[in-house]
């Protein structure tokens, strides 16, 4: 068992992002529910803005904030194991995809069900584009890194190490695309809702924005500059150490490589 090296300032500067970040989406949360009628008896009424509401429910909680902490979890969990804190990123992501997914049914269907045109925003646009890009970063993740965890020798591994930086890549492209969708899909809602006409409405999309965007900036830094980046611990032995790296070589080749 190989665990990382214990850095406060990873622990300090990711977890402060990802708060601010949270606290953002809650008063997203919060402002649906005060100003654009919440989820009660949205699946009673499929259609109506509390159906609709649902795609924002799912796309904040099962969709974003799985993804953001799947995205860091080698870095965030480094008091365990790698190999367990790449479970935790497989689990946080694809429990992402399925939000996604019932996110994007979920809109798809009000929109059909009231006739109105499909994919006709900014919003619209980077939400498919995003949507798409994660099912195949999803696919590729899948398939390079556990389906093909038992196939082992030089030709796989080159795979495997080439394509790590590739998947990191998409992966920072993802959480900038995601958060930048989010952002256009509040300020439309805050439109509909007519939030310039009620100063409390107002005052409460303002405070959103505020720590939405400060703790994706900060959280957005720590995922894609590469800063406290997870460095494992020197090996008692030499054994071990080629144990180690025996043990992790089909998933990643490089077991010191940020992700």
């Amino acid at each position: 068992m190989t665990k990382a090296e214990f850095c406060f300032g990873n622990i300090l500067f990711g977890t402060f992002g990802l708060v601010l970040t949270t606290c953002g989406v809650a008063l997203m949360w919060e402002y649906m529910e005060d100003w654009a009628g919440g989820i009660e008896g949205g699946f009673d009424n499929p259609g109506s803005s509390e159906y609709g509401n649902f795609h924002v429910l799912f796309m904040l909680f099962a969709f974003f904030l799985p993804f953001a902490i799947g995205a860091a979890s080698f870095r965030l969990f480094t008091f365990v194991d790698r190999s367990i804190a790449k479970i935790f990123h497989a689990v946080f992501n694809t429990i992402g995809l399925g939000g996604a997914i019932a996110g994007f049914y979920i809109e798809y269907d009000t929109i059909e069900i009231n006739g109105y045109d499909h994919f006709n925003s900014a919003h619209t646009y980077m939400g498919l584009l995003t949507l798409a890009l994660y099912l195949f970063q999803w696919i590729s993740g899948l398939v390079l890194f556990a389906i093909c965890i038992p196939f082992k020798g030089t030709v796989m591994s080159a795979i495997k190490k080439g394509w790590l930086p590739i998947h990191r890549l998409i992966g920072q492209a993802l959480f900038l695309f995601l958060s930048v969708t989010i952002v256009l899909g509040m300020m439309m809602k805050f439109v509909y809702t007519g939030f310039m006409a009620d100063p409390d409405q107002f005052r409460l999309s303002n405070i959103v924005m505020s720590y939405f965007v400060v703790g994706v900036c900060t959280y957005g830094t720590y995922l894609i500059t590469g800063i406290f980046q997870r460095k494992e611990k020197s090996q008692a032995s030499t054994a071990s150490s080629a144990a180690y790296v025996e043990t992790n070589d089909a998933f990643s080749p490089d077991t010191t490589v940020k992700i």
